[in-house]
């Protein structure tokens, strides 16, 4: 792999393109509102629409995206052409923890609205042109807000969700400061990578990487990384970002080390700098760079692939609750592996470590054959997702689905 290194100036913005619409960064609340007690601030979003157009992908990586977005958005069926972009924040860009989600698009607020009403939501208020919707349960409570071409989800263990989902509209309509307008150099890195069809990002400003990792992507004085794709047809564009608290702690020669070195799915690599956000670029064909994203080989990061499991179910209608037992394959690490979909009740946002029957069991922990997960669903309709996150948030597959007796 060859590597060319060049000096260029960064734009600075708010995250936006044609596909967001409104830019991602009108979405992120800025502190106290929302606080980064877990190592930072994280977003990860993903085109649903770009993979449903593309050309160059097979059906299966196709249909692939519906299942996230499914996941992601659980109580309303979504089509993925219809969906522009949808976007995850969360503290320490963790996939599951307290966070919210964003979809835009073409999304009909009374639709959305009669699908919230079915899903067990009720209507609970008017905040800047969005409805708000709540759903209590024994062990859930989560709020939406649905406008015209916008859906939030908020399912925040940590907080008040209809506060946050406030905050969240107010930031949006401007009524709130932005993450973007308290937080410098986070616009940097968050224009290098959002304009693409997928991206996620970390920005922790106050603790910079203390030391090099190289094969990992890791270098000191390092305080954001992201990564993003922008599909074609055949090739695909890939963007790697480093953003840097001072601009001396750039040493431009162990980027162009990793670069040459890091498993990345692309050719004809370039490196461009303008002394504080290293820019990593690439191009390599848009079914491949799918392939590598749904866990087919290393990522970035060095993060090992997605695991190969096979699960057995077992659901009891007179108690409501439902088993899950690792029955073949790969180990995974507990706090990767979470549950999402609709009906789910205990199941849902929750990491398989929480609802572990081995009370030894802990986020670090390995989980192999005759691992077990138990909770309480709320409908024989139940429809829940198995989903692995690499350990950066960097990607995010459904391993797998079931449905409940009367879904």
């Amino acid at each position: 792999m060859s590597v060319t290194v060049t000096v260029a100036a960064t734009a600075t913005g708010n995250g936006g393109d044609r596909r967001t619409g409104p830019a991602v960064g009108n979405w992120l609340v800025a502190p106290p509102v929302y606080t980064f007690d877990l190592g930072g601030f994280g977003v990860v979003g993903q085109s649903p629409s770009a993979f449903a157009e593309s050309d160059a992908l097979s059906t299966a990586q196709q249909e692939s995206v519906g299942e996230s977005l499914r996941g992601r958005i659980p109580s309303l069926e979504l089509s993925p052409a219809d969906v522009a972009f949808v976007f995850d924040v969360a503290e320490g860009g963790r996939n599951f923890g307290p966070g919210y989600t964003v979809a835009v698009g073409d999304i009909d607020a009374e639709t959305a609205r009669s699908g919230l009403s079915d899903s067990g939501f009720e209507r609970v208020g008017e905040r800047r042109g969005f409805s708000l919707h709540r759903q209590e349960t024994e062990s859930l409570d989560r709020v939406a807000a649905a406008g015209d071409g916008a859906l939030v989800t908020v399912t925040d263990p940590g907080s008040d969700p209809l506060t946050l989902t406030e905050h969240v509209v107010d930031t949006r309509t401007g009524a709130n400061p932005r993450y973007t307008d308290t937080s410098p150099g986070f616009d940097s890195i968050l224009d290098a990578v959002v304009p693409g069809d997928g991206f996620s990002l970390l920005f922790a400003p106050g603790g910079p990487a203390s030391e090099t990792v190289v094969e990992r992507g890791q270098f000191r004085g390092q305080i954001g990384r992201g990564v993003s794709y922008t599909l074609g047809d055949p090739d695909a564009e890939f963007v790697s970002a480093r953003l840097f608290r001072d601009a001396g702690d750039i040493t431009i020669s162990e980027v162009e080390t990793w670069a040459e070195t890091a498993a990345l799915p692309f050719d004809g690599t370039e490196v461009e700098t303008d002394g504080r956000l290293a820019v990593v670029r690439g191009e390599g064909q848009t079914g491949e760079l799918a392939d590598w994203l749904s866990g087919g080989s290393e990522d970035d990061t060095g993060d090992s692939a997605r695991p190969q499991v096979g699960f057995d179910y077992d659901y009891n209608g007179s108690s409501s609750e439902l088993q899950i037992t690792h029955a073949s394959g790969d180990p995974f690490t507990a706090g990767q592996v979470g549950f999402a979909g609709t009906g789910i009740g205990e199941f849902a946002g929750a990491p398989w470590h929480d609802l572990s029957t081995d009370e030894a069991v802990t986020a670090s922990s390995d989980v192999g054959p005759g691992g077990r997960a138990v909770g309480q669903v709320e409908s024989r309709s139940f429809e829940i997702d198995i989903v692995w996150s690499s350990e950066d948030g960097a990607q995010s597959v459904v391993l797998s689905s079931q449905s409940g007796p009367d879904g």
